[in-house]
């Protein structure tokens, strides 16, 4: 807590520093004091940044993650700090655009890197997570390595033909267990093929009709795209939503697809009414995907409520059969005084920890368990 504090004080010194110098500059001479008010503003900047990174070094499982943002952040802080002065000493030419560059790099691959390193301990989230980890690394050192190599644009087309076949491919990989929708992994195995062809395009073989690369990519974001919906924990009245989203994004991807092949490319202007359809479909896609996310945050809550909220119940004593109500935890029937403990959670399927309280369907609706015989709802704890 003291760390946060210290970091909210600095932040608003820096913010009273930034609003004098730029006061000054605007009255004054903008080479030193326009330079004072950007190192104030980046510094205020620096701490909101760091503000939340600060929270994760009290928790034994986030602590790496906030270590590895902070010292991303102080790094590219540092290499701000010098695009903003270098200029004041040095005739840099174009320094000043390699050390923001860098720095926004930094910057952005630190950050997710802190969000990511959690997201590892979670069973559902460990694959796609340690993999997008290692393609956003990747892709940064690719991002740095053309800033400082003459700018060389082939390095930061191969780092963004990474991340984008990276995005699709982690989306496809969130799963309880390897074995879980196996036809999932055609969007990691068609994203594969996209960064083949990208990094092959890039250096080896260019193309002037990105079409084919543009079809596979496609289909891995659809694939990627119907396993998140498909995992999302809600009750079965959503299925028809589900669907409508899948189809939709379908129906998006195609129509970019037929677009690119009609256009050469994007190069021309592609048939009006498959432009209005593809344009549609794709306002369904992230309408229909944007209920369904409102719609798990809705349904959680609901669960957790009605489980927190049960303090007791209302048991017959197995010795002298007398009613009493009996708290949740440990407590003494009035009568005989017999030790009775009382505990309560949230049914979950034992394969894939699906939610099932209040669900009425005879198997799993997330992966098609059968209910019956579930040592979770036998008591047993889940594996």
């Amino acid at each position: 807590m003291n760390l946060q504090r210290t970091l909210i004080r600095v932040m608003l010194w820096m913010l009273a520093i930034t609003a004098v110098a730029g006061v000054m500059t605007i009255f004054g001479s903008a080479r030193v004091m326009g330079r004072v008010a950007g190192t104030g503003a980046l510094t205020a900047a620096a701490m909101i940044a760091a503000f939340p990174l600060s929270k994760f070094l009290d928790h034994d499982k986030k602590r790496l993650a906030g270590l590895v943002g902070l010292m991303g952040l102080v790094v590219a802080f540092i290499l701000a700090l010098l695009a903003i002065w270098i200029g004041l000493f040095l005739t840099s030419g174009d320094l000043e655009a390699r050390l923001a560059t860098s720095s926004i790099t930094i910057f952005l691959a630190s950050m997710f890197a802190a969000f990511l390193i959690p997201a590892r301990h979670s069973t559902t989230l460990s694959i796609a997570a340690t993999f997008t980890l290692i393609a956003e690394s990747l892709a940064a050192a690719l991002f740095l390595a053309a800033i400082w190599w003459k700018f060389e644009h082939r390095l930061a087309e191969t780092g963004g033909g990474l991340l984008a076949a990276a995005a699709p491919a982690a989306l496809a990989m969130i799963a309880a267990t390897p074995r879980e929708r196996l036809w999932r992994w055609i969007g990691p195995l068609a994203a594969l093929v996209a960064f083949v062809m990208s990094f092959l395009g890039t250096w080896f073989i260019p193309s002037d009709d990105p079409t084919i690369y543009i079809g596979v990519l496609c289909i891995a974001f659809v694939v990627g795209h119907a396993n998140v919906v498909l995992h999302l924990r809600l009750p079965d009245s959503a299925l028809w939503l589900r669907l409508i989203a899948i189809a939709a994004a379908a129906s998006t991807a195609g129509g970019i697809t037929f677009i690119s092949a009609l256009s050469k490319g994007f190069d021309n202007s592609p048939p009006d009414m498959l432009a209005r359809f593809t344009g549609a479909a794709g306002i369904v896609t992230a309408c229909s995907t944007i209920a369904l996310v409102v719609l798990l945050k809705l349904n959680p809550a609901r669960n957790a409520q009605a489980i927190t909220t049960i303090a007791s119940a209302s048991l017959v004593c197995p010795h002298c059969a007398k009613k009493f109500d009996a708290r949740v935890g440990t407590s003494a029937c009035p009568t005989c005084g017999l030790l009775v403990t009382l505990g309560v959670r949230e049914p979950l399927c034992h394969v894939c920890q699906y939610p099932l309280l209040d669900l009425k369907s005879a198997n799993c609706p997330e992966c098609g368990t059968p209910r019956s015989g579930n040592p979770a709802l036998a008591g047993d704890k889940p594996e």
